[in-house]
């Protein structure tokens, strides 16, 4: 998913590498530090830290890996939209008994993840697939689905389409976890929530991403894991968390130190 707002940490970058590819412009930038994928001036989709590459990068990439403290030991992860793989990074190092599907559309993705983010083929099962067809064929099931899908000049269409997260739901094991990065208008966001709120029994959590405009909106399976919000806060997780009757939890990340 696109992030936008660059940060001074990538200032002084070079392009090292560009695809046109069917679904638009592909470039690889990197500095002394990191190397991430860029489709225009604004907007990042990967970036990796060329020390450590497990460690999360982008903001909205550590929000979404609060999902971890819902799912302790996950076993079977589904990724939508993969770019560069640097949830697959931090998941291998984190939990590295996790067996990673994950699928993108679009090829050359697949292929500067290998060639550029240090993917290998034995770190997850890589398929080029549309991710709602992917869903519709599946016959897994997952403990945690993370939903990364992008498009270069608009929120992709299935992300507004309902029966994407009813397949999400129906894809995960009677605990399991979704999580989607959405990046949109208030009014698609509002859509969005209700979605998944629908599916899910309104067992959601919605945290933006401190900084920035992305959201990243949670569905349980789980009744219980709302139960488990004061403790996250108390861990320092979380700040702290609101109820609101349209939108559900709403609670607010801890600020990273740049």
């Amino acid at each position: 998913m696109l992030f936008r707002r660059f940060h001074k940490k990538y200032r002084g970058g070079r392009c090292i590498y560009r695809v046109d590819s069917a679904h638009g412009p592909v470039e690889v930038w990197e500095n002394r530090r990191l190397r991430w994928i860029q489709f225009d001036k604004r907007n990042i989709q990967t970036a990796i830290d060329l020390t450590d590459p497990s460690l999360l990068a982008l903001e909205y990439l550590q929000t979404m890996a609060i999902a971890f403290e819902f799912i302790k030991q996950p076993k079977k992860i589904l990724i939508l939209g993969m770019g560069g793989g640097a949830l697959i990074h931090y998941i291998k190092k984190n939990h590295p008994d996790a067996q990673i599907t994950a699928v993108d559309i679009n090829p050359d993705i697949i292929q500067v993840a290998q060639d550029y983010f240090f993917i290998e083929p034995h770190d997850a099962q890589l398929i080029i697939q549309d991710a709602k067809e992917f869903l519709e064929q599946s016959d897994q099931n997952f403990d945690l689905i993370v939903c990364d899908i992008y498009k270069a000049d608009a929120l992709p269409s299935v992300l507004l389409d309902d029966e994407f997260y009813q397949l999400a739901y129906q894809r995960l094991n009677k605990r399991g976890v979704f999580i989607g990065n959405f990046l949109c208008e208030k009014n698609k966001m509002l859509d969005i929530i209700r979605h998944i709120r629908h599916y899910f029994i309104n067992q959601s959590l919605l945290i933006p991403v401190p900084k920035h405009s992305n959201i990243g909106i949670f569905g349980f399976k789980n009744l219980n894991y709302l139960k488990q919000l004061p403790t996250l806060v108390d861990k320092k997780i979380l700040k702290h968390v609101e109820w609101d009757g349209t939108i559900g939890a709403i609670a607010y990340k801890q600020k990273r130190p740049d």
